[in-house]
């Protein structure tokens, strides 16, 4: 009698899957192109500095207790009658422009 042993594939180990990670073409593609790298740079900023707001905001936009409508519709700090107190400027409702942004 004939016995049929089944072919077992071998296990992948990490390294392996590390290795096919760095030679694949899409990482390829993405360390070549230097628009994607560009788009990837953007991206990550916009994410830490939406996650860092708090942090990074001279003003908290949500809070009422902050907003003056006496400081509605100030210019930014590059034009002339601007302050360094709102860098881009405010809104109608005197909220700091930067901090909006930052905060998304």
């Amino acid at each position: 009698m004939s016995e049929s042993v089944a072919a077992q594939p071998a296990p992948l180990t990490s390294h392996s899957r590390v290795a096919g990670l760095f030679d694949s073409d899409i990482l390829y593609s993405f360390r070549r192109s230097r628009l994607t790298m560009l788009a990837a740079l953007v991206t990550l900023l916009i994410i830490v500095s939406a996650v860092f707001a708090p942090w990074i905001a001279p003003h908290n936009v949500f809070d009422l207790g902050q907003v003056s409508l006496m400081n509605s519709n100030l210019p930014p700090a590059w034009l002339e009658g601007g302050s360094r107190e709102f860098l881009f400027g405010t809104d109608d409702q005197g909220r700091d422009i930067f901090s909006t942004i930052l905060y998304g």
